[in-house]
């Protein structure tokens, strides 16, 4: 089996990378894709375009909307959603489904919404599922963070994991997205933030994921 780990950038793959060893199980090939989905869409497909691989992951740190997810705490991202591809008009938003621009059921989509339908091999786990939404620029007003929470009732916001459930879902390949929880989304007082921590705990999900693989090969 041969899985291809993830990550924005080399210090969200810091941690996992000194966990793990070589074995005869499962081959690991890390990469980093850069920051935002652009990058990551280009990245990914000019990897699988080189070789092919039973299993994605993407590892990272998420700003959370829900103050009840522990800061430091890892969860797995059920579905992710694109946010900014739309219009704001009189005050309301909407996206290219609503405007009639997509069908929000056409490949890769379900009812707008990149969803991993294949997380069985997550089942063991006691992640806690969520619903993200990726978009190019942090989210600090309340406008923002408030349209995200009502319209797509996320929990966590990041710049690349819709990227890497898209690409996933149309090479149908099984992936999971692992993130931890780093800060809450709109405080940007970093000394409040646990970063450290985040990254640990999403690198133990990880490292348990990596095991169960190898044990059911």
């Amino acid at each position: 089996m041969k899985v291809l780990i993830t990550a924005a950038t080399a210090l969200e793959l810091s941690e996992i990378e000194k966990r793990t060893n070589p074995n005869n199980e499962v081959e690991l090939v890390y990469c980093i894709t850069g920051v935002g989905a652009i990058p990551t869409l280009y990245t990914l497909m000019d990897v699988l375009q080189k070789g092919k691989f039973d299993r994605l992951i993407q590892l990272g740190i998420a700003g959370s909307f829900d103050t009840q997810i522990e800061l430091g705490s890892a969860v797995v991202v059920e579905k992710d959603f694109l946010a900014e591809m739309g219009v704001t008009e009189n005050n309301q938003y909407k996206d290219v489904f609503a405007m009639g621009l997509a069908d929000a059921n056409a490949k890769p989509f379900t009812n707008g919404a990149l969803v991993n339908t294949n997380l069985d091999w997550m089942d063991n786990s006691s992640l806690k599922r969520v619903c993200a939404v990726t978009n190019n620029e942090i989210s600090t007003t309340d406008n923002k963070i408030n349209l995200y929470r009502n319209q797509y009732v996320a929990d966590i916001e990041t710049m690349e994991g819709g990227a890497f459930h898209y690409v996933s879902i149309m090479q149908a390949i099984p992936f999971v997205q692992l993130r931890g929880i780093s800060n809450y989304v709109g405080d940007r007082n970093k000394d409040n933030w646990k970063i450290k921590d985040a990254i640990v705990s999403y690198s133990d999900a990880c490292m348990e994921l990596i095991e169960h693989l190898t044990k059911n090969k």
